[in-house]
């Protein structure tokens, strides 16, 4: 599963799920993408309209249905920003075995289980910094020079945007930890087939 941020689905966001779901798909996995303000016809995430318990209910519910239909017995979650934080969550709840976080909040969230959690963060991300990810027990890959929205090579809405405390924080593409990303994710995807 992959989970979004706050916005629904920009053209940036389109492009990285999209190239995500091609990755994983040719390694064997089925993907699906969720957007809980999409479900419950809400505009965003960060605004507070659809809140964190909610985003996760989902993702119980969703991997609930596979598992009775007999779609899927094994989960894993990416979630980029708000719905890496989500993850940190799932990550206590049985069933889910692995987490790719993207743009995690590690000053606010931290992973509640013992499920494996690989995370990438910027450094200069002011709204999801780096160097809180290192309390983290997981294994967790920095960019020294990357900012909020760093994955993304076609800029969501601008370099800049505006956080829900009101301040503006800057986004722009960092082609080196996109690549480690890349590398790294391809890596995972092999590990969770070879399992």
């Amino acid at each position: 599963f992959m989970f979004t941020g706050c916005q629904d689905y920009a053209p940036a966001q389109l492009d990285f799920f999209s190239d995500v779901t091609r990755k994983a798909n040719r390694a064997g996995l089925h993907t699906a993408i969720w957007s809980s303000a999409d479900a419950r016809d809400k505009e965003d995430h960060c605004a507070g309209r659809v809140s964190l318990k909610e985003r996760v209910d989902d993702a119980l519910r969703v991997q609930k249905y596979f598992r009775e239909k007999g779609i899927a017995t094994r989960f894993v979650g990416i979630g980029e920003s708000q719905g890496a934080n989500m993850l940190t969550q799932l990550s206590g709840k049985p069933g889910w075995e692995s987490f790719l976080a993207i743009m995690p909040q590690c000053d606010l969230f931290t992973p509640v289980g013992s499920a494996k959690m690989i995370a990438f963060a910027g450094d200069k991300d002011d709204a999801a910094p780096g160097a809180a990810c290192a309390r983290w027990k997981a294994e967790v890959h920095r960019g020294a020079d990357a900012y909020h929205g760093w994955p993304y090579p076609r800029h969501i809405g601008g370099t800049s945007f505006t956080r829900p405390d009101g301040k503006t924080s800057q986004r722009l593409y960092n082609a080196d930890l996109a690549k480690r990303l890349d590398v790294r994710m391809e890596q995972w995807f092999r590990e969770l087939v070879a399992r």
